[in-house]
């Protein structure tokens, strides 16, 4: 009788233990506990079961990954009438899943104080040369701009970024993109040497019309970048966006026509990292419409000690190169802590020299709490 019970027992699991895993282990020590089979045959059963073809749990529990920050900032300014200020800037959350061994995907989104998607894509990576990504992402220009706000020295981009890189204060007036727009990209990199590729690229074609917009125009976006890394710390290469928007500032153009200017830019920029000294600089030129505009800035981070870094940054932007009285330049140092993992406190002094434009210079304090999750 008990080899018939044996026998019924382990068709039974092999047909379910891929649902039940644990819950018949438990079972079957129950059986031996009652004596209705031998320990030694619960414990062949259970061998039996683990062999069997694996759980497909939950998917969402096997396949993604849910994990964020949050930045709480501060701000003094000697030119306002509301000195300082204080209040949550972001709440960032990503879910990251990866579906095959060449398939991810990731959804980010920013929970508030202004609640909106951010990152929307999927990405096929065949090889290491090839990879294939479709959604709304990170413009694949300048360096800067691919950096994430979670890991960016500084409290706030350079001038350059937020003026022509679809920053706060892009001219195209489509709100704060944050350097993203929807598009389609190829990418990769090549030429291993010494444990690195010598050659990373990217290229997209993309709405042109930022983030979380349909077109607005016949025309789409072509934008890439290309860097070498010649040496083991240091890389160098540039960057091209060639496309025609929408403007919706025409007062800036000085044109009562909004549709279809060009929009063209392009960088040229370089980062050497060591173990105690990160330095990055970049020049971007803009065109919009008729107006030229450029922007370049120098960063340097020094590590002084485990957890503490001391940046210095020059930042210089022209609105308009064929105008005078458009130039700002601002001087910026700062601290950071590195407390925790993903968490960190940010303490900067700006001066902001906006004489060249006939305004009042301004001396900032930016202050910034990060806590990562």
């Amino acid at each position: 009788m008990r080899k018939i019970v044996y026998a019924f027992l382990l068709l039974i699991i092999s047909v379910f233990a891929a649902n039940a895993q644990q819950t018949s282990e438990n079972v079957l020590k129950l059986l031996a506990k009652k004596n209705v089979i031998t320990a030694k045959e619960a414990d062949s059963l259970i061998a039996v079961e683990k062999k069997a073809t694996p759980a497909k749990s939950l998917y969402l529990l096997d396949k993604v990954k849910v994990f964020g920050y949050a930045h709480i900032g501060y701000s003094y300014s000697d030119t306002l009438p509301q000195r300082q200020s204080y209040g949550v800037k972001r709440i960032i959350s990503f879910i990251e899943g990866k579906l095959t061994d060449n398939i991810t995907f990731q959804i980010q989104s920013n929970l508030g104080p202004t609640p909106a998607l951010v990152e929307y894509w999927m990405e096929y990576a065949p090889k290491t040369f090839l990879k294939l990504k479709v959604g709304q992402m990170k413009l694949p220009f300048s360096i800067e701009n691919a950096i994430s706000q979670s890991v960016l020295e500084n409290v706030t981009n350079s001038q350059a970024i937020n003026n022509l890189v679809g920053g706060s204060t892009d001219v195209l007036g489509a709100g704060n993109m944050a350097g993203r727009d929807c598009g389609i990209q190829i990418g990769g990199s090549f030429l291993s040497y010494q444990k690195r590729n010598l050659v990373d690229y990217q290229l997209g074609i993309f709405n042109g019309n930022g983030v979380n917009n349909m077109d607005n125009n016949r025309h789409k976006d072509f934008v890439g970048t290309l860097m070498f890394n010649p040496l083991s710390y240091l890389k160098v290469g540039g960057s091209l966006y060639a496309g025609k928007a929408n403007y919706k500032n025409v007062a800036e153009l000085g044109d009562a026509k909004a549709v279809d200017h060009l929009r063209n830019r392009w960088s040229l920029g370089g980062e050497i990292t060591t173990k105690y000294v990160y330095g990055r600089a970049e020049y971007v030129h803009g065109t919009d419409a008729h107006i030229n505009r450029e922007g370049y800035y120098a960063l340097l981070n020094g590590h002084v000690c485990p957890k503490i870094d001391v940046i210095a940054e020059y930042d210089f932007y022209n609105k308009n190169v064929d105008v005078n009285g458009k130039k700002f330049t601002n001087y910026q140092i700062g601290m950071q802590w590195n407390f925790y993992k993903r968490s960190r406190f940010q303490l900067h002094y700006v001066y902001k020299d906006n004489n060249a434009v006939g305004v009042r210079s301004e001396n900032a304090v930016l202050g910034q709490l990060q806590v990562g999750f």
